[in-house]
């Protein structure tokens, strides 16, 4: 039993051991990263003084090991001390080969811990990285920034997203049609990376990011664009506008029609790539109409006529009013001529701008093969309208639907009611002129044929159609 009591004095000796070494554990913790850091940032002094840097070649993969453990760690201060020596890093020459896929994922996973700030410092030693790679490297690096911009905006980070894309835009600037400069492949990733962040944006219905993103993409895109860009383009703008056809999204699609107006009218694409853009866009028409009293179908509808005409090309504008017209029959068939008429009035308005230049006092000194041309497909296309509508009733003529024609479209905003008038008196004349002599005696109302505002000497202006 005497031996009994100095066991207490053992047991506390033991604990005080024990918590000596867990208080020595948790002091050496934070000097463990610190003291890290300063021996990597040592490490980097040297090399910076010329001595050599192939003891320093596992820099990177430590300063990155750093960095994860700071993000998991929440201490963003740590975080940003490493990310600025990675910058020291590559600033002299010291990096792996798949290092910007690797500093890529190093800012996804800051992005996702909900630590912006250091997303953002990552995304700026990511620019530093990708401007010192080959061009070569350069487009397998820019696909990186998809994830961080994915990332972002469904975190609602859109300063984060959108320094991601300012980084891809710095490519695409570089895109330029003169020898030397443009880089298919660097182009062709920077569109697929503007591609994905705007249909992400369109999914989200984020408006702002999305404004933001298409004046950027404008303000980037070179003066004449590789044959390359400009196709990709065409095919990045149709994405955009299926996504916006789903969410029928009026807002979205006013900024994407700008854009595509702006660079149309400017006569920005190649007649092959805009032939494109009419044929996928008549489509998309065609699939916007499918939703009735849909502002978006009319709406494509009218710019896609617009851009043809502008191109001042037979054979694409043939092709825009044809597919227009494929379009409001199918619009007439499925809802009604009375709304269906939506996406026939774009075809009928052309119509109308033209008869107006053709009739223009002085016109016959500007004499336009295609102007007249375009006008006779114009006339062409919407009497085929009328007669398909017609046979739709079996006791309504072309005639009553040129009516129908005029009714609808004055009950609408229309600029010029008389000019309304004379273009569709003009389609009553030619559909009566082709039919035969039993069909020339067919009435017509006074509402359209009165006033007769073709005057003697228009008609034998327009004698190519009379």
């Amino acid at each position: 039993m005497e031996f009994s009591q100095p066991m207490p004095i053992v047991a506390v000796i033991a604990a005080a051991i024990v918590i000596l070494a867990v208080a020595a554990y948790l002091r050496k913790r934070p000097r463990g990263f610190a003291g890290q850091l300063r021996v990597l940032a040592d490490q980097l002094a040297r090399c910076r003084g010329g001595r050599t840097r192939a003891a320093a070649a596992n820099l990177p993969r430590q300063l990155h090991g750093l960095i994860h453990t700071a993000v998991n760690a929440g201490d963003q201060q740590g975080a940003a001390e490493a990310v600025a020596l990675l910058r020291t890093a590559y600033e002299l020459g010291i990096s792996r080969p798949d290092e910007a896929e690797l500093l890529a994922a190093l800012a996804v996973r800051a992005a996702r811990a909900k630590q912006p700030a250091i997303a953002a410092a990552i995304l700026d030693v990511f620019k530093f990285l990708l401007a010192c790679l080959p061009t070569a490297e350069k487009a397998a690096a820019a696909e990186q920034l998809t994830n961080i911009t994915a990332v972002a905006l469904r975190g609602k980070e859109n300063l984060l997203a959108a320094q991601a894309a300012e980084i891809v835009f710095s490519l695409l600037e570089q895109s330029d049609a003169s020898p030397g400069r443009y880089d298919r492949d660097v182009a062709a990733a920077a569109l697929r990376f503007v591609d994905t962040a705007g249909i992400i944006a369109i999914r989200r219905r984020d408006l702002d990011f999305f404004r933001q993103l298409v004046a950027r993409l404008d303000a980037a895109l070179p003066a004449h664009p590789a044959e390359s860009l400009a196709g990709g383009l065409i095919a990045l703008i149709g994405a955009w506008l299926h996504r916006i056809i789903q969410n029928n999204d009026t807002d979205m699609y006013d900024i994407l029609a700008d854009f595509v107006a702006r660079r149309g009218l400017g006569g920005y694409w190649p007649t092959p790539q805009l032939a494109g853009l009419v044929k996928e866009w008549n489509t998309l028409a065609g699939t916007a109409s499918l939703r009735p009293r849909s502002p978006l179908a009319p709406a494509i509808a009218g710019l896609v006529l617009r851009l043809a005409l502008a191109a001042g090309e037979e054979k694409l504008w043939r092709e825009a009013v044809n597919g227009a017209g494929q379009t409001a029959r199918m619009a007439i068939q499925r809802h009604g001529l009375a709304e269906g008429f939506a996406l026939v009035r774009p075809i009928l308005e052309s119509g109308r701008e033209l008869l107006a230049r053709e009739l223009k006092p002085g016109s016959f000194l500007d004499e336009s093969p295609f102007r007249a041309q375009a006008l006779y497909i114009v006339v062409r296309e919407s009497l085929a309208m009328a007669e398909f509508a017609a046979r739709q009733d079996m006791i309504t003529t072309v005639g009553d639907i040129l009516v129908d024609f005029y009714t609808c479209w004055t009950e609408t905003d229309s600029p010029n009611r008389k000019a309304v008038k004379r273009f569709c008196q003009l389609l009553a004349a030619c559909w009566v002129r082709s039919r035969s002599r039993q069909s020339k005696r067919a009435v017509i109302s006074d509402e359209l044929t009165l006033p007769a505002l073709l005057t003697d000497a228009d008609k034998q202006r327009l004698g190519y159609l009379l």
